[in-house]
């Protein structure tokens, strides 16, 4: 069975996890009472998720949530507040309201402070809502694949669940992967638990702090954990892209599977970019580079690369590829490619 193979502990701490991003988005539902007219005059009262990369999440009664193109939206009003990002690098806590023209904002932050923008303006909306549970959001993903012919199994497990308050967030994400050759009887996984801290400051510059917890078996390591932090800045931030980079120092503690444990004290340079394009051909895509180089161990540097993503090929023929690439110069390479159409 699947999850007798699942000995790790923290496999097990990263399946108790995922059951908090389901649950806890859940607990508040927020009263639909939000309006958006579209372009074509149709006015529609829902719930106000989030925009993102030109997509705004909405929710209607007796509906599922919808993306709704961000530039098909010409009035938007909510007596909720949001977390308003601007392109110029502007961030407001603000609630929205409809002018006399199309496509344009009034952002009122107080009952004396408001002011106009235009919705080419706007990058990124983040609902903040007053009651607790109503700040968290996240999802999971998971996959299974067993091939009888080769008879491999393998499993692939995400998630990440946000905590917001304007101007910061905390996230927590995880991964596991876990791939069983039952011809061999080997068994080779690969874990990640991280919690980050986020505190966004004026011209695009924020810190952050975070700690971790990983295991590798490609790279003999049976648990590696890790705190620090450090700052960044969004070098680009708009409705299409971001991008950003962070310098940070961390220590962290390594049990090996081989050898005695040690302590590491290494920076860690960290890019991220992302992009989103509704127009044909439709593509998504998150890639990641964390390259860490150690001041405790002269010449050592590990590197993690991953890359996630989508593309549109045809009406609803969608191309998918997740690919992870980690290695460790005084450890072994560890590289798997992973695609999906």
């Amino acid at each position: 069975m699947l999850f007798n193979k699942i000995s790790n502990p923290l496999n097990k701490i990263i399946t108790y996890i995922l059951l908090l991003s389901v649950i806890l988005p859940g607990i508040i539902k927020a009263q639909k009472s939000d309006t958006i007219r579209l372009m074509n005059g149709d006015v529609v009262t829902g719930e106000i998720y989030s925009l993102n990369f030109g997509n705004l999440k909405y929710k209607t009664d007796g509906m599922s949530t919808l993306d709704v193109k961000w530039d098909h939206v010409s009035q938007i009003k909510s007596k909720f507040k949001f977390e308003v990002t601007l392109d110029k690098g502007g961030v407001y806590l603000a609630y929205m309201d409809t002018t006399s023209n199309l496509y344009e904002i009034n952002l009122i932050i107080n009952s004396k402070v408001s002011f106009i923008v235009t919705t080419t303006e706007v990058v990124s909306i983040l609902k903040i809502d007053d009651t607790f549970w109503g700040k968290f959001n996240g999802g999971f993903s998971f996959g299974l694949n067993y091939s009888k012919g080769s008879n491999i199994l393998n499993y692939d497990l995400s998630g990440d669940l946000r905590y917001l308050e304007f101007r910061y967030d905390v996230s927590l994400k995880i991964y596991s992967n876990l791939t069983n050759d039952n011809n061999t009887d080997q068994e080779t996984s690969k874990n990640d638990v991280s919690i980050k801290f986020n505190r966004h400051l004026p011209k695009q510059w924020y810190i952050s702090g975070f700690t971790s917890a990983e295991q590798n078996s490609t790279q003999g390591l049976d648990l590696r954990t890790s705190i620090g932090g450090g700052m960044g800045r969004r070098l680009l931030n708009s409705s299409i892209n971001i991008l950003h980079l962070s310098l940070n120092l961390l220590r962290n503690r390594e049990w090996p599977t081989e050898g005695e444990a040690k302590d590491n004290t290494e920076g860690l340079v960290y890019l991220e970019y992302r992009i989103f394009n509704n127009a044909p051909p439709k593509t998504k895509l998150l890639s990641t580079l964390s390259v860490y180089p150690s001041f405790t161990e002269k010449g050592r540097v590990r590197t993690n690369y991953d890359i996630e993503g989508s593309i549109e090929i045809w009406n609803d023929f969608t191309y998918k590829l997740k690919y992870y690439y980690n290695v460790d110069n005084i450890r072994s390479i560890h590289v798997s490619h992973q695609k999906r159409n």
